[in-house]
């Protein structure tokens, strides 16, 4: 959901639509190929519609994937269960850009 966040403000700042999108397979990117798809449906160019989104193969990114395995497996899941347990607490609230 981050991911598409921060895809639609960069819209937003450019005030226009990426002719091409690039990326992985990844739950990350799950909702940015339908946003782009979407946006470029009616244009009338080679990258029209579903041709706006391209997959790679996630091996492009092997270095951050495994520096992401290696965070959580260190320390990384402490944080996230330490602000997960927050949100349910309600001392967190994730939708106040304050407390992110």
């Amino acid at each position: 959901m981050y991911i598409s966040s921060f895809y639609l403000d960069y819209i937003r700042e450019i005030n226009g639509i990426p002719v091409r999108v690039v990326g992985d397979r990844g739950t990350e990117n799950s909702i940015v190929p339908d946003v782009q798809m979407a946006l470029r449906w009616t244009d009338a160019d080679q990258y029209q519609a579903i041709l706006s989104f391209v997959y790679v193969s996630s091996n492009r990114n092997v270095r951050i994937e495994r520096f992401w395995r290696s965070l959580r497996e260190t320390c990384g899941n402490v944080w996230m269960n330490h602000f997960k347990d927050m949100s349910d607490f309600g001392l967190l609230d994730t939708s106040d850009s304050v407390h992110l």
